[in-house]
Parts: structure tokens; sequence; C-alpha cells
């Protein structure tokens, strides 16, 4: 790695929050020849580069027969990839949950829901009851393939299996290993490359957010303990995180750790993906203010943490 003495790097850190870094791919053509890109820059991951595509779907095992008719168009601004959960409260009332699992709105029947995603439902002749539920799974084509494989641990009680979903990386999907370690003979953890947690499953039924799959059971039940790794072993490439971009780098994930020179091809680099920075050390783009990028990084469970340290030197 090229050093440039004139750049403080410990300038760019501004707090005790722990530092994780990995590295990422980064595309040719980002800066000028003699020109370097400077450690502080804020990227984001080309995970995207299609339109939307939405599916929605009766929860096995409810009471009510009634539908949901997806709208035209069915996925809105703000949209993420992944599995949205319409849950009735009652015969009539409901609330949605994105991927991340959070709330983003109450609707009714016979009423257009349209936030994030565009549906309405329909009473059937068997009304409604608390937990009846429907899935709209949300899925959008990827500019940079990922390599996904899967294994079952060494030690497994249950010899049931994991089957990857096409495509099998989804939006905020990082390289690494994701863990999914049984908590019973139904029920799993999913936790992401850094250790932390990403969601909950069951056998049966499909798993996606940031990775996509279904784990069946075998012969033999599986027993805690039992787990399956998933490797994700390619990188979206990252460019400097612009707020309008389209094709997924409008969230920021990371900071980049080095200096870095791209004027003559793609590089592989350092980037921190946890840390708290000094805003006005970071190359940041004028889309971004800090209070925009905090809000940012705290909608895309980032632990990265941005701080004023008053005018940049």
């Amino acid at each position: 790695m090229a050093v440039y003495p004139h750049f403080d790097p410990t300038s760019l850190i501004a707090g005790d929050f722990p530092l994780a870094h990995r590295k990422i791919n980064l595309p040719a053509g980002l800066n000028a020849a003699g020109s370097p890109l400077e450690p502080g820059v804020l990227l984001g991951a080309q995970t995207n580069a299609g339109a939307f595509s939405a599916a929605g779907a009766a929860k096995a095992g409810n009471t009510g027969n009634g539908t949901l008719a997806l709208g035209s168009p069915a996925t809105l601004a703000n949209v993420i990839a992944g599995v949205y959960r319409v849950v009735f409260s009652s015969a009539t009332a409901f609330q949605v949950y994105d991927p991340k699992g959070d709330e983003i709105g109450v609707g009714a029947n016979g009423a257009a829901f349209a936030t994030q995603i565009k549906f309405t439902t329909t009473a059937g002749a068997t009304a409604f009851v608390a937990g009846d539920e429907f899935d709209v799974t949300v899925a959008q084509a990827q500019a940079n393939a990922f390599s996904v494989a899967a294994a079952a641990g060494g030690s497994n009680v249950g010899n049931g299996t994991l089957a990857l979903a096409s495509p099998a990386a989804l939006a905020y999907a990082q390289a690494g290993v994701y863990k999914l370690a049984f908590v019973s003979a139904t029920q799993f953890m999913v936790s992401d490359p850094f250790g932390d947690p990403v969601g909950e499953g069951v056998v049966g039924t499909a798993f996606a957010n940031q990775i996509g799959f279904t784990v069946a059971a075998g012969a033999t039940a599986f027993a805690q303990g039992d787990s399956f790794a998933v490797t994700v072993s390619a990188l979206n490439l990252h460019v400097p995180s612009v707020r309008s971009a389209t094709d997924g780098s409008q969230t920021p994930d990371c900071v980049l750790a080095e200096w870095v020179d791209t004027s003559a091809g793609p590089v592989t680099a350092d980037a921190y993906f946890t840390g708290e920075f000094a805003f006005e050390k970071m190359t940041v783009d004028p889309s971004w203010t800090m209070e925009t990028l905090s809000q940012a990084f705290a909608a895309s469970g980032r632990s990265l943490f941005v701080r004023s340290v008053g005018a940049a030197a």
C-alpha cells in the first residue's frame, strides 16, 4: 500500500467505537491518475441494477380465505429487497412490517396500502382472524454477482438440508460466513459475518434477509446446536455513495480505510464497516449532510457513526 505522509489517518477516527474492516472491490476510473482516493471516502455497494419485482402469498394456516392483490406498480419509494409481512390484528385491520422487522404502517381490508409496497386485501367468505398473514417478497436484480455456498456443520445431529434461493444474496448481503444456529428442531437464528443477528427462521419456510434459503427437515430431526454455514465469497463493487443514486450505492455501508488509486484498473482495498468518524475529515458527496448520513447509517443497522470535530484542517 502506498504511503502519503501529508495525510494523518488518525484524524479520521473520532471516537472509541471498535473498528471492523474488510476488503472491498472498487471499479476502475473513480479517480484521475495522480489523485488517489483518500481514506475517509464514504462508499456504498452497487447491489442492484434492475427493476424491483414483488410477489404476494397467503401464509399457510390462515383462518381467513381472503386475498391480497398487488398494486401497479407494486413497489414504491424506499422499498428494499426481502419479505414484507402483512399481519392481521382483527378481521379487517393489519400491520405491515418491512424485511428488517420494522413496522411501516397499518391498513384495512378494501383500502389500498401504499408505503414502500402497494397492495389491497379483500375479505373472503371466511373472515380473517388475528395472526393471519400475507408475505410480500420483493426482489431486485443485482449488478454484481455473488458466489454463495452452504455447508452443514460437521457435528450436526439432524440430517436435513439447506437449499439456496436464486438469487441467494439479497440487499445488504456481506462477504463472509453467515451462521445458522438451531435453537430447536425447527427454529434457528441467523447471524452475519460480523456476528450480528440477522433474523430468526423456521424449517420449511423461506428465509430472505441479506441471504435467501430454505431449510428442509430430514429423517433425523435437527437438535439445538446444529448449524449451517453460508459463505458469501464475492463482493459487490463499491463506489462513492450519492444519496440520489439508484444502483444500491445510495445506501452507505463503509468508509475507505486506505489510499487507493483506481486510475489504472479495479482495486481491492480495506474499508471500515464499524466505527466513529469525523464528518469534516471524510470525503462525502454534497448530497449528504451529517444529519442525513447519520439517519442512513441508523436505518441500515450499520454500527457506523459520524460526529462533528469542527472545521476540516
